[in-house]
């Protein structure tokens, strides 16, 4: 389903009334953690990509934390996980939830199997009409979101399981399956009275600069 020419978009102002999520999977291995904005359509834009291997629980939760501009975190309505990450460690008698909460990250367990899981990634990325006549996916990415774009169209499917994603070669699975948990999260579109003001930091690939965009 996805295609880079109709997926894949240019960084825009993204409207402050939208509704923000973000989704995240983590691992030792791979931190993959993405951000949502959903407007009152429910048409959704990643719009930024945190992707940075070995990094400890802690660490992980503030990389998180440090990637978002001030005032942002206290506008995002849900942060979909994978429901391991609740699973307690006996080291610590902790889950890997419970310290991103002691750290002010909260997060929101997506419980639904794998397969029904990708039904929504599908249904996502199918072309729909919206109010205005035009034709366009349900989900499009920034092309700042470089990892996400590299992975998902290169997941392979299961040959055992054909409704469920090949769990190797494991590298491309991180940023995909954190998209899976967002829209199996089933988020919200905006409500169109809801008032946001917050700046958005974008990426500019050919100065390689950041830029500011403050939504109106």
């Amino acid at each position: 389903e996805f295609d880079i020419n109709k997926h894949v978009v240019k960084p825009y102002v993204l409207s402050d009334n939208n509704r923000l999520y973000m989704s995240l999977d983590y691992g030792l291995d791979m931190l993959a953690c993405f951000w949502y904005s959903v407007d009152h359509e429910g048409y959704v834009t990643v719009y930024r990509e945190l992707y940075e291997s070995n990094l400890i629980i802690d660490d992980a939760a503030r990389a998180i934390k440090n990637a978002m501009v001030q005032g942002e975190l206290s506008k995002i309505t849900c942060i979909f996980a994978p429901k391991d990450l609740w699973n307690r460690r006996q080291e610590t008698g902790k889950s890997v939830s419970d310290r991103f909460a002691d750290l002010g990250l909260y997060l929101d367990k997506v419980s639904n199997g794998r397969e029904a899981g990708w039904y929504e990634v599908k249904r996502y990325l199918r072309p729909q009409t919206d109010v205005f006549g035009d034709t366009r996916p349900k989900l499009q990415i920034f092309n700042t979101c470089r990892n996400l774009i590299r992975t998902l169209p290169a997941v392979r499917h299961d040959e055992k399981k054909p409704n469920d994603i090949a769990k190797e070669p494991h590298e491309l699975t991180h940023a995909p399956d954190a998209l899976r948990y967002f829209c199996d999260g089933l988020p919200l579109p905006a409500e169109p009275e809801t008032k946001r003001n917050i700046i958005i930091h974008t990426y500019d690939d050919e100065t390689e600069d950041f830029n500011d965009y403050n939504g109106f």
